[in-house]
């Protein structure tokens, strides 16, 4: 069941049964089911149940008794088949309470594909399952008021419209988060992500009061640990907040670190981390902690925040042509996102491409009509090293300075 204090949405990932009687044992059904919870299990905004708990139940007659005794909103299921050492998996995708399918399909694979540690299968399930829910909780946050959703869909939801490339989507998200933590007052992790609302908005360029801004995300982090000091999420928010925002690298680091020890598997704070590092840190050390990041959430909805973060390593690193690579992957899911723009500008400068790198200067002004460099030095700390070689490349490309 989910702790009183976790609001994210339950996953189970049931056992596969085998379709026919030809089939290889029940173990390989065990194996689609770990390998997909191993994908999703630190995936950000989801709570994904242990497969010892599932296992147990592979057995169970019903989606109402998984439900009753895992406390799981969503459950993942199906069957496989192997011919001719092909292996075809038929999988659904259900919402527990209201018996809704919310995606059915069929992959098939090579049987030896199961057993490789990079299985396109299991990836492309895994995948699969994310995105349907996102979109799904999405939608659901579009076509009803936000108060009437679960906390679960609330969750979800909130994310996806926080990274929405949409500037209608992403104020809606801060109303999503905002009816989460009028629901919740005590819980830390809704107030946690309103905080990244708040720093986002800064880091986006599109806040018309960035001190008004700032100063609510860190007061977000600030109740959300005085209600639970370990929560990781929170601490590593509160880092980045440091690190981006407020330009206290001791402080940014601290919290970072902090929220690494309280729970070594959440990828955000690796993430965070890895940008702390690119500025004030070892280069190479952030591409590590970057790479580390991606794969404990190696198919997170929020994938093309990993490829900027990882772009932001290679940049620190001076890997211009991995940080080019990384930063058209992140373009490619959110084509307006400034900061993905502002990357790329850079990487191309840097490595001397100057036509590519005005081209995205282009670009980012088309978002930011006013953006000049010490705007884009005010929207967080100055003082960082790598926030400077940003403000050196739009200045060599000609952007004013006030």
């Amino acid at each position: 069941m989910a702790s009183h204090s976790d609001p994210r949405p339950g996953l189970a990932v049931m056992p596969f049964k085998a379709g026919t009687s030809e089939s290889m044992h029940w173990v390989i059904g065990e194996l689609i089911a770990e390998g997909v919870i191993a994908r999703l299990s630190h995936c950000v905004g989801l709570r994904v149940i242990a497969r010892q708990s599932t296992s147990a139940l592979r057995d169970s007659h019903g989606i109402n008794e998984i439900q009753r005794l895992l406390g799981s909103i969503f459950v993942l299921s199906g069957s496989y088949d192997i011919r001719n050492r092909q292996l075809t998996v038929t999988a659904e995708l259900a919402e527990a309470d209201s018996r809704t399918l919310l995606w059915a399909g069929q992959l098939r694979h090579a049987l030896r594909d199961l057993f490789h540690e990079s299985s396109e299968l299991l990836h492309e399930l895994a995948s699969t399952v994310a995105q349907t829910l996102g979109k799904k909780q999405l939608s659901m946050a579009l076509a009803r008021p936000l108060p009437s959703l679960q906390s679960g869909a609330l969750m979800l939801a909130g994310i996806s419209m926080t990274h929405s490339r949409s500037e209608a989507l992403f104020e809606r998200g801060r109303e999503a988060w905002i009816a989460l933590t009028t629901r919740h007052p005590g819980l830390a992790l809704p107030r946690a992500w309103l905080a990244m609302w708040h720093a986002l908005n800064v880091i986006k360029g599109r806040s018309a009061h960035v001190g008004h801004d700032v100063k609510q995300a860190h007061e977000h982090t600030q109740r959300a640990l005085e209600a639970e000091p370990d929560c990781a999420m929170a601490l590593a928010v509160e880092g980045y907040i440091q690190c981006q925002l407020l330009g206290n690298p001791e402080r940014a680091r601290q919290h970072l670190t902090l929220a690494i020890e309280t729970n070594p598997a959440n990828p955000m704070a690796w993430l965070f981390k890895s940008l702390y590092t690119a500025g004030w840190g070892s280069s190479s050390q952030s591409v590590t902690e970057a790479n580390f990041a991606c794969e404990l959430s190696p198919v997170d909805p929020l994938r093309y925040f990993f490829d900027l973060l990882m772009g932001n390593a290679f940049l620190a690193d001076r890997r211009w042509t991995r940080a080019i690579a990384c930063g058209r992957q992140a373009l490619r899911a959110n084509k307006h996102h400034v900061p993905t723009l502002r990357l790329l500008l850079t990487a191309y400068t840097e490595a001397g491409q100057i036509d590519e790198g005005r081209a995205f200067l282009d670009k980012v002004r088309a978002q930011a009509p006013g953006l000049t460099v010490s705007s884009y030095l005010s929207m967080g700390s100055a003082d960082n090293p790598l926030r400077q070689r940003f403000a050196n490349a739009m200045r060599q490309l000609g952007l004013p300075e006030t």
